[in-house]
């Protein structure tokens, strides 16, 4: 929601990698015994071996075993069908970005905490497992890449999802424990930053980069949120086009958060 145009678009250096963080997730605004239509199936997943190969991979890497990747995206349980949902959403996703996708299988707030947290005031360090545990994820990932960026949601405003503030804290401290330089993107549909330069965590000041997108952009944006149909409501459709605080002018863009 926050990006489309921007990796789209290809402005950021080098190959692109999409990761998902908290992929092992329960939450949906779809019917509770939704699957993936047969034809979206065909479209986006891998062949086996592909899977197979994919899944094995990762779990050596992420320190999950091979086989509790594939219980969970097999099983019948509900959480297990979401997070199904969830990963055909992201391959068919990156498939029409062109972008390699990592997932990391991690349980998201519903399922640590039995609900979506959006209190900005909530401490972190009440998640400390899940931030130490995703910190190792990613370094070990950028590292596996040879990233030298990282880009990463900016959480502000009244309201900021708990696993988008994990995620942030995650990449600043990769940023600071290694040579990669950091990013940020609005974290839509939760807020959108005044267009003026702003220090981060760190007190390195970012400066706003406005990416405007046409009426053809925006609708090739919203066939791509239109993918994640298991957690997309209309709301964040309308969220996507409102201009950032005090510039009007701004409508239908995004913001590229670069140091100063």
């Amino acid at each position: 929601m926050s990006g489309y145009g921007i990796l789209s678009k290809r402005l950021l250096p080098g190959a692109l990698d999409l990761f998902t963080a908290f992929s092992w997730t329960n939450y949906s605004v779809i019917l509770e015994n939704a699957f993936p239509s047969l034809t979206t199936l065909i479209r986006v997943i891998p062949r086996p071996n592909e899977l197979l190969r994919s899944v094995s991979s990762y779990a050596g890497r992420f320190g999950t075993s091979p086989k509790g990747i594939l219980k969970r995206l097999l099983g019948l349980e509900q959480p297990h069908r979401i997070a199904r949902i969830r990963l055909l959403e992201d391959l068919e996703f990156s498939k029409m970005l062109g972008v390699t996708y990592h997932y990391a299988n991690l349980p998201d707030s519903k399922i640590r905490n039995g609900r979506g947290i959006s209190d900005p005031g909530r401490p972190l360090g009440m998640e400390s497992e899940t931030l130490s545990e995703l910190y190792r994820v990613l370094r070990r990932l950028r590292s596996r890449l040879g990233a030298q960026v990282i880009v990463a949601p900016w959480p502000y405003g009244p309201k900021q999802h708990i696993d988008h503030r994990l995620l942030h804290e995650a990449a600043v401290r990769v940023a600071e424990d290694t040579d990669v330089t950091l990013f940020y993107l609005d974290d839509l549909p939760y807020s959108r930053r005044p267009l003026v330069t702003t220090p981060d965590r760190r007190g390195i000041p970012y400066s706003p980069v406005c990416v405007r997108l046409d009426l053809t952009d925006m609708r090739r944006k919203f066939d791509a949120m239109r993918i994640y149909g298991s957690q997309m409501i209309s709301g964040y459709f309308k969220a996507v086009c409102k201009s950032p605080p005090g510039d009007s002018s701004r409508l239908y863009s995004e913001t590229l958060w670069k140091p100063s």
